[in-house]
């Protein structure tokens, strides 16, 4: 058994011995620390790991020992792009002059986001915890360090969307993009929070086709926030069909229950629009992988609206059916991640 499917297995395990003692739904004293425990064990996997885990890991790690020679101003100069990231590499390098710092640092802060937000948000943590590894966030954590960053800051300015304050909003789009000048892609996610109405749906269902039409500025869109030399292993698995389709159905199931979703969670319009944002971008994986990496900002609202869905079926019979349905879909997702898993398999320790 890898240490992937470990996690998922402890995360089972935890929620089963919790929910014994506490409500795991709501901002409980229970919930914070099962998701402190299971941050914790997310940290400590990116911090301990070899280069190897991760296509580009060993390519940070050479960016770190590069930045050891530079002053702040030659930092400046030599990386015109997502200078906030080399910037931190410097920074890390008078803790220590060792790359291991640097997993660390990134593990401990997508860790700490990414719990602090299904904390916040999710209405059962086993299940937002579980789906991290399937649909490759986890993953992409490991090997897309800058984006990460990016990521794991943009994850508090959704606090901002749901508070209506745009200029804090925007100040911590801002500060994403100094890592990763993608997560500028962001901004309209604090426009798209409007309430699902079936007009609203209907519109959006209309919009798809007429995004084709404009496909080539997309395209050129996501080329120039991205690398041309990046490794497009990782977008190529995660953006393939499987997860295309699992996208649909959570957008599906998400329509079906919609007005018992707007009765579990408040949010529900936010994270819906977020998915069917992420969703029509992963379309366009075939015609650019690295538009996978722009989906990312938005499709990350699954491993909340997924609980939610799952949380909707009260009687016996039918959240058993869920469940089960919910769990050979990961299966399925996670058979596929493990032959094609973007360099983060074998996992390997950084002493081995």
């Amino acid at each position: 058994m890898d240490i992937y499917s470990v996690f998922m297995l402890i995360a089972i395990i935890l929620s089963v011995l919790f929910s014994n003692k506490s409500n795991l739904t709501g901002h409980t004293r229970t919930k914070k620390i099962y998701c402190v425990i299971l941050g914790f064990i997310l940290f400590l996997i990116a911090a301990l790991r070899s280069t190897s885990v991760g296509n580009d890991s060993g390519q940070y790690a050479r960016h770190f020992y590069n930045v050891q020679q530079l002053d702040f101003f030659g930092i400046i100069e030599v990386y015109q792009k997502d200078v906030g990231y080399y910037l931190l590499n410097k920074i890390l390098t008078f803790i220590s002059s060792d790359h291991q710092i640097l997993f660390a640092c990134i593990g401990a802060l997508f860790a700490y986001s990414i719990s602090r937000f299904i904390f916040k948000y999710s209405k059962d943590p086993m299940i937002s915890f579980v789906m991290l590894i399937p649909m490759m966030y986890f993953a992409f954590s490991l090997t897309g360090l800058r984006q990460v960053v990016a990521i794991s800051i943009l994850l508090i300015s959704i606090d901002y969307i749901i508070e209506r304050r745009l200029v804090k909003f925007s100040l911590i789009v801002i500060l994403a993009s100094l890592f990763h000048q993608s997560a500028l892609l962001f901004f309209p996610a604090y426009f798209i929070n409007k309430r699902i109405t079936n007009k609203r749906i209907i519109i959006y269902l209309a919009l798809i086709p007429l995004v084709f039409f404009i496909r080539p500025i997309i395209v050129q869109v996501v080329q120039f926030f991205f690398y041309s030399s990046y490794n497009i292993d990782l977008s190529q698995s995660a953006g393939g069909w499987t997860t295309l389709f699992v996208y649909i159905l959570i957008l599906i199931t998400s329509i079906i229950f919609k007005s018992q979703l707007e009765k579990e969670d408040v949010n529900y319009s936010l994270f819906f629009s977020m998915m069917y944002a992420g969703t029509l971008i992963q379309m366009f994986v075939p015609l650019e992988p690295n538009i996978f990496r722009v989906s990312m900002y938005y499709n990350i609202a699954s491993i909340i609206l997924i609980p939610a869905i799952l949380k909707t079926q009260k009687d016996k019979v039918s959240k058993l059916i869920a469940y089960t349905i919910f769990f050979v879909l990961m299966g399925v997702q996670y058979y596929m991640f493990t032959f094609n898993a973007a360099g983060v398999q074998p996992y390997k320790f950084f002493w081995q």
